[in-house]
Order: C-alpha cells, then sequence, then structure tokens
C-alpha cells in the first residue's frame, strides 16, 4: 500500500534504548550522513507535548491495523481471510487526521497499485471491532446487504469524536479498525447495540431516578445488581493494556468489586467530600477519574475501556506511573488508595496531634486513643474502609524500656510461598547388624543381597514454609515403609546436614524447613 509520508511508516523495534540502539540527531546532522555516506534511511520524528505537559521526542508512533471494506469490488487488498494493514501516526493525531490518513492512503493505492484514477476516496467511516470473529464474512455481507450489524463501535461520527487525540480513543495497537466506505450514498454497517451515545448510562439512569436522593446512610442497604439491568455490564468489563500496564488493570478491578466504595462513587456521594484545600491531594482530579473509570465499566455499553484518565492523573503526582512499564500492583493500589483519601479527606485542616505514652494503661484504651488520634486527621470512605491498625511492641535490651504504638495501616501484604523441593538422602544406620542385637549379619546384607553397608535412597519431597523437620521424617518413612524385614521407626530417624562424612549439624522435629541450608 502507498504512505504518503513514508518515514511515517518506519517504525522501531519495541523496548530500543537511546544511546545504545539509537541516536536523535537534529536534521542538519542527518543531512551531513547523507551526504558524506550516501543514502541513509530517514526516520524521522517530530516533537510534541506529551499529557503532562513536557515536550518530548515521540519515538514510537501508534500502530493502526486498517481493514478496508468494500474489498473484492474495489480495493482487493486481501485475497482470502482479510488481513489488516498497519499504518503508523502520531499518537497527537486527531480521530478527523487519522481519518483523512486513511483516505489518501486508499486513494494513492487505488490510483498507483491498481491503476484506477477514477477512484477517490473522501469519506469513511472508522469502526473499532470488539472481536476478530466473523471479520471474514464482512466484505460478502457488505455488498449483499443493506444492513450488517456489527460487533464494534464507530469513533468518528459526530464533531466531538472527530477532535479527539488517538491517545484518548479506546483503541490498542493490537486492535483492529475497520474502514467503511459508503455504498450508494449510505453505509451499511450498524452498531449490534446502538449508537454510543444514545444508550450510554440507560441501564442505570431510571433506577438511579427512582431510588430518588440517596445518603450515606442509605448504601448498605442498595443491591446493585438488583438496580442493574441483566443486559447492563455490571463491572464486567475488560481493562485495556496501556503499554505493560496489566499490574494497573488487575488492582483496578479489585477495586471496581469493592461494592461499597463502587456505590459510594456511582451515585456521585464522593461529592460531597471533595477536599480542594488539602495540599496533599490533587484537588479531586484523582477522585474525578476514578469515578469516569467506574462510570465506564458499570454504565456503559462497551465490553472494554481503557483508565486513560486515571492513570494520567495519578502519573502527574507520582512519577513511576507516568511511563507505560510494569510496576507492582500492591505498591499502585497503595498511593491510588491514599490519594484518593486525601482527595476525599473530610478534616479540612489537619491538627497537631500528639500521642501520650503508655504509661502501662490497657492495650485497649491505648489502642482506642490511637485511633482517635490517627481519625483527628484523617477521615474519608477510605479509612472507613479500608484502614485498620497493628500493635507493636519494641524492648530496649539494656534497660528493659518498652515502647508500645498501635499505627494505622491500608494494606497488609502477605506472602504467598510456593512449594520447594527438599532433597533427602536416607542411610541406614547399622542396618547390617542382625535384629536379635547379636553382631551377626542380617540376611539382608549377606553376600549377594541387594542391600550393602553403603545402601542410601534419595528422596525428594515439595515442603513449603509451614513443613517441620518432623513431618519430612514423616513422608521419609511413606518413601522408604521398611528396608528387608525392619521397620523404620521416626524416633530412630535424625535428618543433619552431612559434611565430610560427618553430621555438621542436626535438626529437632520442630525446626522449619525454609531454615535448613541444604547447599
Amino acid at each position: 500500500m502507498a504512505v504518503a509520508k513514508k518515514w511515517q511508516n518506519f517504525q522501531l523495534k519495541p523496548r530500543m534504548k537511546e544511546g545504545e540502539d539509537y541516536m536523535l540527531v537534529d536534521s542538519n546532522i542527518h543531512q551531513f550522513w547523507h551526504t558524506k555516506y550516501g543514502s541513509v534511511n530517514e526516520i524521522k520524528r517530530y516533537g510534541i507535548t506529551d499529557e503532562d505537559g513536557q515536550t518530548i521526542v515521540e519515538v514510537y508512533l501508534k500502530q493502526v491495523n486498517i481493514l478496508a471494506f468494500p474489498n473484492k469490488t474495489l480495493f482487493k487488498l486481501y485475497k482470502k481471510d482479510p488481513e489488516p494493514t498497519p499504518i503508523y501516526i502520531s499518537k497527537q493525531s486527531t480521530v478527523k487526521e487519522l481519518g483523512e490518513k486513511i483516505c489518501r492512503l486508499l486513494s494513492g493505492y487505488c490510483y498507483m497499485v491498481l491503476r484506477n484514477k477514477s477512484i477517490i476516496v473522501s469519506k469513511v467511516r472508522l469502526w473499532v471491532a470488539n472481536t476478530e470473529e466473523g471479520l471474514g464474512e464482512l466484505d460478502q455481507k457488505y455488498v449483499n446487504y443493506t444492513h450488517v450489524k456489527l460487533d464494534a463501535q464507530v469513533i468518528n461520527l459526530i464533531d466531538e469524536q472527530m477532535k479527539k487525540r488517538l491517545h484518548e480513543v479506546n483503541m490498542a495497537d493490537s486492535d483492529t479498525l475497520i474502514v467503511e466506505m459508503p455504498k450508494d450514498k449510505s453505509y451499511v454497517f450498524q452498531p449490534m447495540q446502538g449508537g454510543e451515545e444514545e444508550n450510554k448510562h440507560e441501564d442505570f439512569q431510571d433506577p438511579l431516578g427512582k431510588l430518588g436522593d440517596i445518603k450515606k446512610n442509605d448504601l448498605a442497604s442498595l443491591d446493585l445488581n438488583k438496580i442493574f439491568k441483566r443486559s447492563s455490564q455490571r463491572g464486567l468489563v475488560g481493562l485495556q493494556n496501556l503499554g505493560n500496564t496489566c499490574f494497573m488493570n488487575s488492582g483496578l478491578q479489585c477495586l471496581s468489586n469493592t461494592t461499597e466504595l463502587t456505590k459510594y462513587f456511582l451515585f456521585k456521594l464522593y461529592r460531597e467530600d471533595v477536599n480542594t484545600d488539602n495540599p496533599l491531594g490533587l484537588d479531586g482530579r484523582l477522585a474525578e477519574a476514578y469515578h469516569g473509570l467506574l462510570q465506564d465499566m458499570w454504565l456503559g455499553s462497551d465490553k472494554r475501556t481503557a483508565p486513560y484518565d486515571l492513570k494520567r492523573v495519578l502519573g502527574k503526582k507520582i512519577a513511576r506511573f507516568s511511563g507505560y512499564g510494569q510496576q507492582d500492583a500492591c505498591e499502585l493500589l497503595n498511593y491510588l488508595l491514599d490519594l484518593i483519601h486525601e482527595d476525599l479527606n473530610r478534616v479540612k485542616k489537619k491538627p497537631y496531634v500528639e500521642v501520650p505514652d503508655h504509661d502501662g494503661r490497657p492495650d485497649e484504651e491505648m489502642s482506642n486513643i490511637f485511633w482517635q488520634c490517627f481519625l483527628a486527621r484523617n477521615q474519608s470512605i477510605i479509612v472507613d474502609l479500608f484502614y485498620g491498625q497493628l500493635k507493636s511492641t519494641v524492648r530496649c535490651l539494656e534497660c528493659g524500656n518498652i515502647s508500645m504504638a498501635f499505627d494505622p495501616f491500608l494494606t497488609l501484604s502477605l506472602p504467598v510461598t510456593k512449594p520447594s523441593l527438599f532433597q533427602v538422602g536416607f542411610v541406614p544406620f547399622e542396618m547390617h547388624r542382625s535384629l536379635d542385637g547379636s553382631d551377626d549379619e542380617d540376611p539382608d546384607y549377606s553376600v549377594g543381597a541387594q542391600m550393602t553397608p553403603n545402601f542410601h535412597i534419595v528422596c525428594s519431597f515439595e515442603v513449603d514454609a509451614k513443613t517441620t523437620v518432623g513431618e519430612i521424617k514423616e513422608k521419609v518413612i511413606e518413601k522408604v515403609s521398611q528396608i528387608g524385614q525392619r521397620p523404620i521407626l521416626l524416633e530412630n530417624l535424625v535428618l543433619g546436614n552431612v559434611k565430610w562424612a560427618e553430621f555438621a549439624e542436626t535438626f529437632d522435629d520442630n525446626v522449619k524447613a525454609e531454615t535448613i541450608d541444604q547447599g
């Protein structure tokens, strides 16, 4: 396919690093290289203003995979199954500019490849497909029918959509963009669920109006499953990756299904608590962004959405989340909940609070004092639903003084242990002696027997952090059972590390397997 600007179809390989894999140079240096060394591929990039207002060089353009219809009767791009054609365009481009670029590409293709000067593509509709299923049959349906239902959303239907920049459109690099030409001055494809603007929020507005004025005290008695129609998404919406942001999506899905918090935002009760005077918050912008995401997940008609706004607002405050790389999901949840808490903190002016000493008072009394000190500076829906209290005690080894604190916590990190392989060499000790205690050899060790004084068995077990030495001994008995006619008794087993043919250390039955060095 011909391209209007060849440099826009040069895309670098993923995860390339500036200074190691490539270098940015200005046009004068590139022209010098071209003059001195001959032809050099021109990979041109422009400076753009990113979402944080900073000017950067847009090294990686946005990939858009287009699938044009009608194919067989007009473009003849695909012989059998349709395969999308990738094109590249700046993320700062608008939907209108994308449509114009596609029109130029298709017109140029018809002129240069098909040698058909009569075809000028000037108007198309752009659809983001929800699924790849059925795309192979679309061309035939387009030709034979006047109306074809399409599991997709049109993105250039109204002026408001046309002005959106591509990074604001719910479209991933792997998505297929269906390009529809008019047929007899009208369009064939129609959305399965009707227009986006037409049916957005229809499943929620009616029951919300019937419920009247909802107060915070009413939230506990409201059942979202009864409020929403079965046809609505009810939170069952996928979140699109914005790079390697699956860590963010998993955390947001968990929060979305925290029912009490979701009801608080969907009924817009958070607006009563927005704190624009808190220097630790974001003037309510993060709370608004989270509310917008929940609306898309619970009220929208799309089967997926992308947390663009939330990521942008969070990234401005926490720099590590401004990029598109992998991060820690628990860390993200901590930052997100803490900042939403500060956005919605009902304490407008935080007083100075001094926590008293323990002075031998009961734990219950001290716990309540610490908690009231915390609430004097922190009150929000996040505190109500998520915060707890941990007791910590520190004793001085020299003077014996005890310092006790009851600290608030937002999340607790619990280790998830994986079973590890524990290997044991079972070596019978003095098994050659006879059962009657005499010095006569046991028949199992007689000439020609399978076992010798050097006989041993290697046993391997899966253990976790809680597995004890006593349990390992029981596993050994299960594996070995008995040698010859002699039973293996638990009290006769010794587990230890052997170095230089001697026991370096032995372990009691209550010792945990994870503390044993198997090196």
